[in-house]
């Protein structure tokens, strides 16, 4: 039985663009809209694009084509998984960007009733409440530098062009004339780009190209910076606050000032390891070092801190981009510590005191004493140490049963195996890596696999699988 109250169009009334249709003239929207990013003349910048999210992807795509996973990024912050950052490896999640707003739409004007009205004018009124609600609270609480009445006009503007997007969805379906329908279509689908444009004018800046070309470090003429395993450079905390909120009206230079710097994600950009970074998914050991050194107001940290990180290169305070070579770190992996058993407050204490010698000790939880044979300082010599995105290996000759500890991030998913046979792998000097040998020579090896993500894209790429079968059996 047909419901009285449902509106029914003619059956030759205009369609809503076809999938096809739309996405010409989406592509052909962000032609006229950014003609040099398209034609790679130009690259957007602006925020987080630039300084974080192109450089992970830069990375990914760059391992690939060597022909390596990444499930680990040995280049920022002493180490920390890569593909299950969000965003990384979840392609299917990306065809959501391609399904056309029409299509949506298409539904609502399909089921057109009263019903359907009311609920498309709750989700209105409740959204316009809304926005009143956060001027009010913007204006009786205002930040320091607000504009209350320019974020009051551009609430007003958002108003009226959702009030005209709505008020074009529902006038449809009462549209029998074809000429009128599709006008009303034009006008909605323009309702798209005017919010997009008149927003945040200028929001999407763009650059040549070149500022995040690869290899700035070694076309700056610096000596060669640390290779993977050799050492790492490490932003000092004064040049981390100077570019954290530094306000540079000229786009290019400064950008051009972070790179020379290697801030935030740029030193994926030019393979230079790098103690800290700008990673969402980290340790939460290493974050309590990482707000120790970068964002704790008074706190100072000793050279041996530096020498256990294994920082060749330190960036000078008053001149972010120019790098000061250190001569006396350590290699990432060294042996023969004796252990100190502590916990969390009192090792990260002793690890950033100036009188913390990681040739001489390292720490360890109280949690690992019953697994740790080794009480005192040993002669051990690690040698043929090899790294890579996602395994560790070397040679170690103990004198006696020994510690092996890795300036490498302490993380649940690597395991480690001496001669073959999986051992425990330790949690040392707070956020690090230990693994103990017994006397003699002996090859370690460390391996990083994440079970979870291998499962999690079996399942993506056999849902994906699944979804195509039933759009493919679906009548057209």
């Amino acid at each position: 039985m047909s419901d009285p109250n449902r509106i029914q169009p003619k059956p030759d009334a205009a369609a809503w663009p076809t999938g096809r249709s739309f996405l010409l003239l989406l592509a052909a929207a962000l032609i006229v809209a950014f003609p040099k990013v398209v034609l790679g003349l130009h690259t957007f910048f602006y925020r987080d694009f630039a300084a974080c999210c192109y450089p992970l992807n830069f990375y990914s795509r760059d391992a690939f084509l060597h022909g390596q996973l990444p499930l680990w990024n040995p280049y920022s912050e002493c180490g920390l998984p890569h593909l299950a950052q969000l965003g990384q490896w979840y392609p299917p999640v990306l065809l959501a960007l391609f399904l056309p707003m029409p299509w949506g739409i298409q539904h609502i004007e399909a089921r057109a009733d009263r019903k359907t009205d009311l609920r498309l004018v709750s989700i209105l009124a409740t959204l316009l409440l809304l926005m009143l609600a956060l001027v009010w609270v913007a204006g009786k609480y205002p930040f320091p530098d607000d504009q209350w009445n320019l974020t009051a006009w551009n609430t007003f503007w958002r108003a009226i062009l959702m009030l005209v997007l709505a008020g074009g969805i529902l006038l449809l379906p009462r549209l029998q004339n074809s000429a009128a329908r599709m006008a009303v279509q034009l006008i909605v689908l323009a309702v798209l780009p005017l919010v997009a444009l008149t927003h945040s004018p200028g929001i999407a800046p763009t650059l040549p190209g070149t500022v995040l070309a690869p290899g700035l470090w070694q076309a700056s003429g610096r000596p060669p910076p640390p290779k993977l395993g050799e050492g790492r450079v490490m932003i000092s905390p004064d040049a981390e606050q100077r570019f954290l909120y530094s306000r540079v009206p000229d786009f290019e230079p400064d950008l051009t000032d972070k790179r020379l710097a290697e801030w935030y994600n740029f030193n994926l950009l030019d393979h230079v390891p790098k103690v800290n970074g700008a990673i969402p998914l980290h340790s939460a050991y290493f974050d309590l070092i990482e707000q120790r050194l970068y964002y704790t107001s008074g706190s100072h940290f000793g050279q041996g801190l530096l020498d256990f990180l294994s920082v060749a290169w330190f960036s000078a305070s008053d001149n972010p981009a120019q790098w000061l070579a250190r001569t006396n770190f350590l290699s990432l992996i060294t042996a023969g510590q004796k252990p100190a058993f502590a916990d969390d407050e009192i090792s990260l204490s002793a690890i950033t005191a100036s009188d913390f010698d990681p040739c001489k000790v390292v720490y360890l939880p109280e949690s690992e004493r019953s697994r740790v044979a080794v009480t005192n300082q040993t002669l051990g010599t690690p040698t043929n140490a090899r790294f890579g995105l996602n395994r560790v290996e070397a040679d170690v000759n103990a004198a006696a049963p020994s510690l092996v500890v890795l300036s490498q991030c302490y993380y649940h998913l690597w395991r480690a195996f001496v001669d073959g046979r999986p051992v425990p792998l330790l949690r040392a000097n707070l956020a690090f890596q230990a693994v103990g040998v017994p006397a003699g020579t002996h090859h370690v090896k460390l391996i990083y696999r994440d079970p979870d993500l291998e499962t999690g894209t079996i399942i993506s790429a056999l849902s994906l699988a699944a979804g195509g079968l039933i759009w493919l059996r679906v009548p057209k």
